[in-house]
Order: C-alpha cells, then sequence, then structure tokens
C-alpha cells in the first residue's frame, strides 16, 4: 500500500489510476446504462443511485462526493410520480356520468306563431278562457314555448300526452336541406296534435328559433321528457259545459310535475264518486250526478318511471258550477331534483318498489342500487 502511494505524487500516475479504475465502472456503467433506459419509466431509478457509491469509495473517499452531485440527475424520477397523478385526475370527468332517462332522436319544424294556441286539440286556451295571455295558463304556454306532436313516439292520441314536458335540444347549426341556424335546447309543452309522422314535433315560431336559431325549415333533434319546472302554482279546475247535475266536461289547467294526469275521480259531497274518463285534449268527462255543496277531484299523475303520486283537490260551493267557473287547487304535483333524476336513471329504484323496505319479487330483499325516498 505504501509502494503505491508513493507513485502517486508524480503526475502520471494520477491518470494511471482512472484509467485502471473507470474498468470496473465501465463494465458496469454499461450494464446499468443499457437495464437502466428500459426500466427508467418502472421506480428501477432507484438501484442507480445505490450502485454508483459502492464503487466510488474503492477509488477514493474524496472522490465519493463528487459524483454524489451527478446522480442528481436522478431526480429525474420525481418526474415519475407526476406521471402517474395525472392519469388519475383524467379519470375522474368519466365518472360525471350520464344524465337523466331515455332520449330519442326525431324532427322539428316551425307550426305557426303563438295565436295558433287557440283552437289547439289540448284546449287550454279554448273557450271559456278564450285568451293567449291568462296567467291560468302555465308560462310555457304563453310564451310560446309549446308544440304539436305527430302520431307515435309520443303520438297524440285523444290528448294524453297534453301538458307533458319534453326537452328538444337541435343536433347541428343547420338542418336537413342546409337552412343556416344555430343549435340550442328548449323545454316545450305539448298544446297539440296534427304534426304527423313519428317522432316529430312541430313547434311554435319562439321556441322554435330558441332551438335552432332558425325561422323555418326541418331540423334533426334529440328529445326526451321532462319535467315542468316552469309550472307555478295550484292545478286550476274549470267547468268547460254547461252548468248541468248530469253532464260536465272539466278542464285541468296549469298541471305540475310531469305535466298531465294519468286519472281523475271526481266525490259530490265527499261520498259519492265516480272515476273520470278523459274526453279530448286536457278535458275529463264523468262527474258523478246530481247537485251538492262541493266537489272533490283526486288527481293521479304517473312518472316516465311509472311511478304515480296523488293530489286531491276540494272545491267548496254549490254543484253543478255554470260555465267557466274556476276551482284552484292548494297543492300541485312536484319533481324535485334528486327525485328527477332517480325516475330518469334506469339503473335506480325500479318501478315495484316505491318506497324503502320494497320486497323483490319472491320475498327477497330489495338489493338496488339506492333506496328510494318514502313515499317515492
Amino acid at each position: 500500500w505504501y509502494s503505491q502511494c508513493k507513485p502517486s505524487s508524480a503526475t502520471s500516475p494520477t491518470p494511471l489510476a482512472p484509467t485502471q479504475a473507470p474498468a470496473a465502472p465501465t463494465e458496469a456503467p454499461t450494464a446499468a446504462p443499457t437495464s437502466a433506459p428500459t426500466q427508467v419509466p418502472a421506480p428501477q431509478p432507484t438501484p442507480a443511485p445505490i450502485w454508483v457509491p459502492t464503487p466510488l469509495p474503492t477509488s477514493a473517499p474524496t472522490l465519493a462526493p463528487t459524483p454524489a452531485p451527478t446522480p442528481e440527475a436522478t431526480p429525474e424520477p420525481t418526474s415519475a410520480p407526476t406521471l402517474s397523478p395525472t392519469p388519475t385526475p383524467t379519470s375522474a370527468p368519466s365518472l360525471a356520468p350520464p344524465s337523466s332517462g331515455t332520449t330519442f332522436r326525431g324532427s322539428l319544424t316551425m307550426w305557426s306563431t303563438q295565436e295558433a294556441l287557440i283552437g289547439s286539440q289540448c284546449e287550454y286556451a279554448n273557450a271559456p278562457v278564450n285568451s293567449l295571455t291568462d296567467p291560468v295558463m302555465p308560462s310555457y304556454l304563453r310564451s310560446g314555448f309549446h308544440c304539436a306532436i305527430g302520431d307515435s313516439n309520443p303520438g297524440f292520441g285523444k290528448g294524453e300526452h297534453c301538458g307533458k314536458c319534453y326537452r328538444l335540444t337541435s343536433l347541428n347549426d343547420d338542418g336537413v336541406h342546409g337552412t343556416p341556424g344555430s343549435k340550442g335546447s328548449a323545454v316545450v309543452m305539448v298544446s297539440n296534435g296534427g304534426a304527423g309522422g313519428s317522432s316529430h314535433f312541430d313547434c311554435i315560431l319562439d321556441s322554435f328559433k330558441d332551438i335552432t336559431g332558425a325561422e323555418t325549415g326541418i331540423f334533426d333533434v334529440e328529445f326526451e321528457q321532462a319535467p315542468c319546472e316552469d309550472v307555478a302554482g295550484g292545478p286550476v279546475v274549470i267547468n268547460w259545459a254547461d252548468q248541468n247535475a248530469y253532464y260536465c266536461k272539466m278542464m285541468f289547467e296549469n298541471i305540475g310535475g310531469w305535466g298531465q294526469l294519468q286519472s281523475v275521480k271526481a266525490c259530490l259531497d265527499g261520498s259519492q264518486c265516480k272515476e273520470m274518463t278523459q274526453f279530448s285534449g286536457a278535458t275529463w268527462t264523468g262527474c258523478p250526478t246530481g247537485a251538492g255543496s262541493s266537489m272533490t277531484f283526486e288527481m293521479v299523475q304517473r312518472s316516465p318511471s311509472g311511478s304515480e303520486a296523488t293530489i286531491t283537490c276540494e272545491c267548496s260551493g254549490d254543484w253543478p258550477w255554470p260555465t267557466g267557473e274556476r276551482c284552484t287547487c292548494q297543492d300541485n304535483f312536484e319533481v324535485t331534483a334528486s327525485a328527477a333524476s332517480k325516475q330518469e336513471s334506469q339503473e335506480l329504484c325500479a318501478v315495484a318498489w316505491g318506497k324503502c323496505g320494497g320486497k323483490a319479487s319472491g320475498g327477497a330483499a330489495w338489493d338496488g342500487p339506492t333506496c328510494c325516498e318514502a313515499g317515492y
């Protein structure tokens, strides 16, 4: 050892020591770099710092500190951690799942101006209302955000869809035949039939412009049933016929929630009850016959998922009513934001379970993804 230290005083032995020393590092670096690049994506950068210190002590303790800064290039592994966190947030947006219920493709055309509401098949603005601005009608009807529908999906029939609301979304800026426009979206109410065809909405100019950015043309749209959120106040029952103890034709205006009625039962003086029949549009017939001092209407609404809600409207005063007599109900149907999302989602509460603690068929416990609110 002493004999080796003596030559180190000369200038030439100094390079000889590094040339012999790298013989060991050169073999190791050649093996290490080849494996290191392939293993850089993985956490293999850690072996690099562990290996470097081991050869360095053999040459000289003073040289060990100098290579130590060189491994500072190894902090590049810190880039590897940054790569793994970034993908995780990107997956989060995909968890913001789709929306509500079933959507369909259809077509949209322009029906007419607001004046066409009087005389439409749902009859909302017909006599005895005979007005385009009477607040007995919901804002959809008074502001031109209403449409006629075709023969199917949804089909007018005898008016089963009158009062329902649909969200229409234009799919392209331009119409089917190149009509220039600007795609938009709006919620509209069904007020008429006769549009013809399937999945066809024929809308009043005001709403048509809001959805398409145009004033005419045929536009491809996507549509789905939506809650009628702009309905305010209670339903209003109006005698649409003559004053008659043996015949009635009643109009049901301003229906909230999903906008229509599945069934109506009328009770004279609270005891003589009869199921009414939808006549045409939003009018119903079949009141219990005779005179009395009050009439109560029990209205049932069915949601798109099939669940039903009921409200009772108590109307005091002599029966039968004169033509145009109105009774404003105390409560209206509602669809809360949480209930709407449940009813519109195909993955949540099945129709049959209605409320918490429901049982699956065969007596098995309900094991669905959520527990519905009581009474829902």
